[in-house]
């Protein structure tokens, strides 16, 4: 049998991604024949050329993958209706509980593989992909090493990004999150609270993409929940000549530690601050932050590392306008110390606890990628879009959101913090 990949847009082609390869080998050791079609080679999407190069592989199977989010429903919905003949599949961590009977292509697909699947996807292949079970819940676990998986890593095409004349991969170090921060939805993504891939596998993974690539993101929920996997991923960088950056929570990283990152290759991180004010983060329930933020900051900064961040943005009850100003005050300190921050609305994934907790307040729905509002009552049946937040806002106020959103970006700009083009932000 031949599958055929789909390789959905990655939040706008920003955040490479080498699973496809991972899921070309699983394929190949069991036998298939296989082929990968990145949707963004056709220009603005056009259907007709996406159509057009799956139909020339003539494959059994067509599987759309969706890593890292950016899953466009509406062109797979047309693409995938081409292919009425042929088992359709899907999966991705962007399929959570979300897809649910009531979700819009949930009878477009004949099997949904639901959250980190890659082994419950080897195990659909080893049956003789039965069509008896619509979705396959992932257990979020790494797979054992698939015979070949690094021969198929080099010989097929998968997306990566070029960076400052330096090609850039990203792969996983660890899975799950060990905050459970009551504001996150990724706890529907892994049905296990943590796990960390094989060192030596991975230490084997880094070498073989050094011979490949300039750079790699460590696209894991965070590289540091301990200082131990900080000195983890140092003994494996300082062994190639790569550049690399992940995500890092707040923590009081010593300075010799921070010296031995640079030292091996460490140049780009993102912290996901979300507020200066520990009030804040009590009420949305941000856990694992043990350390000074604007220390930790100015200490990456001074050692030439690109540093990003995000601010979460709310209304009453989750941000007074007192709290509100406490933020505004301490980013106009860091401002100088960070490239490309984020400041997003306060979101609510239907899979946090904290959308437990707040679904007696005024919810308003909007779409993730085009912007749109519903007010009204909400359903998961309304919602166009795989990706989707429930954003917190008293009816009437959204503008207040709004205007402090943009308040904090003039303040950015002003402090040239968007001068880094995105071609070269990384590295």
């Amino acid at each position: 049998m031949h599958i055929c990949f789909v390789t959905t847009p990655i939040n706008y082609d920003r955040y490479p991604c080498g699973s496809s390869a991972l899921l070309i080998a699983i394929a190949k050791s069991q036998g298939f024949r296989t082929s990968l079609v990145d949707i963004r080679f056709a220009k603005n999407m056009d259907i007709s050329l996406i159509v057009a190069k799956i139909q020339e592989h003539n494959p059994d199977i067509v599987a759309f993958c969706s890593i890292l989010g950016g899953f466009f429903l509406d062109q797979v919905h047309i693409i995938s209706s081409y292919f009425t003949d042929k088992i359709r599949i899907a999966g991705g961590p962007t399929f959570s509980s979300a897809m649910m009977p009531s979700f819009p292509l949930y009878d477009v697909f004949d099997v949904i593989f639901e959250g980190l699947s890659e082994s419950a996807f080897l195990d659909w292949i080893k049956t003789g992909c039965p069509l008896d079970q619509k979705i396959i819940h992932g257990r979020g676990d790494f797979l054992p090493i698939v015979p070949d998986y690094f021969l198929h890593l080099q010989q097929n095409p998968y997306p990566y990004r070029r960076l400052c004349g330096r090609y850039v991969i990203t792969t996983e170090f660890s899975r799950g999150c060990r905050n459970k921060c009551d504001f996150c939805g990724s706890v529907a993504c892994y049905y296990k609270s943590f796990i960390r891939k094989d060192i030596d596998f991975f230490k084997h993974e880094v070498k073989s993409y050094a011979s490949n690539f300039g750079g790699l993101f460590i696209a894991s929920s965070l590289i540091n929940h301990s200082l131990e996997d900080l000195e983890i991923l140092c003994d494996v960088f300082e062994s190639v000549n790569m550049l690399w950056g992940g995500m890092l929570q707040v923590m009081d990283i010593p300075d010799k530690l921070l010296d031995r990152m640079i030292k091996c290759g460490f140049r780009y991180t993102f912290i996901g601050i979300e507020s200066f004010s520990e009030s804040v983060c009590a009420k949305i329930g941000k856990h694992g932050q043990t350390g000074d933020k604007v220390k930790l900051i100015k200490n990456l900064f001074i050692r030439g590392v690109f540093t990003s961040m995000a601010l979460i943005v709310a209304d009453e009850p989750y941000q007074t306008s007192d709290e509100f100003a406490s933020d505004l005050h301490t980013f106009t300190q860091v401002a100088p110390y960070v490239c490309n921050p984020a400041f997003h609305p306060l979101g609510f994934s239907p899979e946090s606890s904290l959308f437990e907790k707040s679904k007696g307040l005024e919810l308003i729905l909007k779409a993730s990628h085009d912007g749109s509002i519903y007010d009204g009552s909400v359903k998961k049946a309304d919602i166009s879009f795989i990706e989707y937040y429930y954003m917190h806002s008293y009816k009437g106020r959204l503008s207040q959101v709004e205007e402090r959103r943009d308040l904090l970006l003039r303040l950015a700009r002003l402090a040239g913090c968007y001068s880094f083009p995105m071609d070269d932000f990384f590295w």
